[in-house]
């Protein structure tokens, strides 16, 4: 089960909007957005993913609102982008938030998203299934949960949404320090949500960081894979 107040607070208290998946989306949208070269007169941005400095790269009127205020917005807009601003919400509540996305997009309306797929932490969640089965016998749900590429195009076919393009594309970046791969899921908003918590006591901390230092030891690293699909979708 997931806390959504809490996951809202988890969100916005550890979301870095400058740290690298952000900015990779971020890149993905422009180029979208240079390629059609269509002036959109009114834009809603869902935060958080777009800091106030890279809003240059499209031209009319936009607001800001927060992904929890999304219920609430009542404007209609030709261009609505997330940067992985909803993955929780479109995985957990599809039928709620896209007919929420499609209420708000004019006609002929482009909504532009990042999502990480059910594709990432491939080599993470294997890792912690192993420990978790060795430990506790069973594994614990730590990541996610994530996006399925196709379903998610199956349902924005049936919410109405036309010429749907997707495009996955493999970030991976390589740890060598537990630490840093704690802070840095934190920083991009990838804290473990999920209620109640998977144990992740001593033995486990343990396990890991024998796991760590024995990669090291062989001059290797961990690989942390995100899995992004970038969206396009016209009204």
């Amino acid at each position: 089960m997931i806390d959504l107040k809490k996951k809202y607070l988890l969100r916005n208290l550890h979301y870095q909007q400058d740290n690298i998946l952000a900015q990779h989306g971020l890149e993905n949208i422009q180029n979208i957005l240079k390629l059609i070269k269509i002036k959109f007169n009114k834009v809603l941005i869902i935060q958080p993913g777009i800091v106030k400095e890279n809003k240059d790269f499209f031209e009319g009127d936009y607001k800001n609102i927060n992904v929890e205020e999304l219920e609430k917005e009542t404007d209609k807009y030709d261009l609505i982008i997330s940067n992985f601003a909803l993955g929780f919400e479109i995985v957990l509540e599809p039928e709620k938030y896209l007919k929420i996305l499609n209420k708000l997009i004019l006609k002929e309306g482009l909504l532009l998203m990042n999502i990480l797929n059910d594709s990432s932490f491939r080599t993470l969640q294997k890792t912690f299934i192993e420990i978790d089965e060795f430990i506790f016998n069973g594994a614990h749900q730590r990541f996610g949960p994530f996006i399925n590429t196709q379903t998610l195009i199956k349902n924005l076919d049936l919410h109405q949404f036309n010429e749907i393009v997707a495009t996955n594309e493999l970030l991976e970046v390589n740890y060598k320090d537990l630490k840093k791969l704690r802070l840095d899921l934190k920083t991009m908003g990838i804290a473990n949500i999920i209620s109640p918590k998977p144990k992740f006591n001593k033995e486990v901390l343990i396990k890991i960081r024998n796991i760590f230092k024995a990669l090291l030891n062989n001059e290797r690293f961990m690989p942390l894979e995100f899995e992004i699909t970038t969206i396009s979708s016209w009204k």
